[in-house]
């Protein structure tokens, strides 16, 4: 067994990051993060949907959004139905150099695999393109990153960490440094990010499926 599959990452995934259970736990605090940040589950308002129970959540994670998820999520939804979409930013605002090296990097390594890093730019016009779509609605927060920010700052410091070591191997191989170079990397970038005041950047966007009009 090779080291990327005892760390659990899969055979040939276009991803950085593992399918274990450490990486369950990191997406489950990322929910969390991305909770205090919205002060909630959703944006879109579907709150007293869900109090009726015959509303189902489905949570989605893929890729190829224009060519397949989309199409697929208005296919099952039924008319009226809102989704909605979470991304964070590859860039972040006021970005020191440290953290535009591993950015430009994490861009590179999942340009190699296939893999748009900038897809929450284009899902917007994914969705207005989208005939069977309307309501589409978007938001932009932005969390300080580093512990000047406060807790939220200091919930994003730990997200960035989290994250970036979740990738370690495969991120340190593509830029050619060892694992401990990286991970001393990610530690400078974080006390880099208390002097440049850095921002993450996190996408929300959701849309409603048409429901078809009734001719009388």
């Amino acid at each position: 067994m090779d080291d990327n599959s005892s760390a659990g990452f899969v055979h040939d995934s276009k991803h950085p990051l593992p399918n274990n259970d450490k990486e369950a736990d990191r997406l489950q605090a990322v929910h969390y993060f991305l909770k205090n940040i919205f002060q909630s589950n959703y944006i879109a308002p579907v709150q007293q949907i869900l109090k009726n129970n015959s509303a189902q959540v489905l949570e989605v994670c893929i890729n190829d959004w224009n060519t397949k998820v989309i199409p697929e999520i208005v296919r099952v939804s039924k008319p009226s139905a809102f989704f909605e979409l979470c991304e964070l930013d590859v860039h972040s605002v006021n970005a020191g150099p440290i953290m535009k090296k591993i950015t430009n990097a994490e861009i590179s390594l999942g340009s190699s695999r296939g893999v748009d890093s900038a897809i929450f730019d284009k899902i917007g016009d994914f969705l207005l393109a989208n005939k069977a779509l309307t309501n589409i609605n978007q938001q932009q927060k932005y969390c300080p990153l580093g512990t000047w920010g406060g807790e939220s700052g200091k919930m994003n410091v730990e997200m960035f960490r989290d994250s970036c070591l979740a990738a370690q191997s495969q991120m340190a191989k593509f830029m050619n440094i060892t694992s401990q170079e990286f991970e001393d990397m990610v530690n400078d970038c974080i006390k880099e990010a208390e002097t440049f005041r850095t921002y993450s950047k996190i996408h929300l966007i959701y849309a409603q499926k048409i429901a078809p009009s009734i001719s009388v």
